[in-house]
């Protein structure tokens, strides 16, 4: 996808990762990866960085990462619940890896023109949490705003002029809000970066 971008566009002003899952049970993707941790964070991880270059080049551009206000902790010896396995937990890991990235992210590009941060939507009315429990998915259905609102939101943060030069933040209906001390830990942002770096090497 990134070398046909390439070939057909000479500029990428905005990237927004926003692809997300929640599975029940422990599912491995083909290249062996837990799949909410493929998904949710690996995916937007290499996706970012195959498309640096050209938004250095394209700079003043902005990266958009959504996530949630995740506050469960890494367990970098059951990072992808290899010996334990807890879909919640599992979930909130993604989530806090959002977060660690955007912030690791945002201070490797100081200087560059690339502003980096994170948003939470909110819950939205999608089909995120259908392998969720009856209940967890019925409450957060009933809680959820139309996917309509969280993109005008997101629509916002990635063109408003006011947001020229803001990096390293988290947001939520377009005001800043904080995640929690954990997320802003540089050594661990710095340690799962290069956890996410040797699991997208080439084998």
């Amino acid at each position: 996808m990134v070398t046909d971008f390439g070939e057909k566009h000479d500029r990428l002003d905005v990237l927004i990762n926003t692809a997300a899952v929640y599975k029940s049970q422990r599912e491995m993707t083909p290249d062996g990866l837990e799949m909410m941790f493929a998904t949710n964070h690996i995916g937007p991880f290499l996706l970012t960085n195959l498309l640096l270059d050209k938004l250095k080049t394209s700079a003043p551009a902005r990266v958009l990462v959504v996530t949630a206000p995740s506050t469960t902790s890494l367990d970098f010896d059951n990072l992808q619940g290899e010996k334990r396995f807890s879909s919640l937990q599992a979930f909130g890991v993604t989530k806090m890896c959002n977060l660690l990235f955007t912030y690791e992210l945002s201070r490797r590009l100081e200087g560059t023109g690339v502003t980096v941060n994170a948003v939470h939507p909110g819950l939205v009315k999608s089909g995120l949490m259908k392998e969720a429990p009856l209940m967890m998915r019925w409450l957060t259905q009933l809680a959820s705003k139309t996917p309509e609102k969280a993109a005008a939101s997101l629509a916002s943060l990635a063109s408003a002029s006011e947001m020229a030069g803001v990096t390293g933040k988290f947001f939520k209906d377009g005001k800043a809000i904080e995640s929690n001390q954990y997320s802003h830990d540089q050594v661990i942002q710095r340690r799962l970066w290069d956890a996410s770096v040797a699991l997208t090497k080439p084998r």
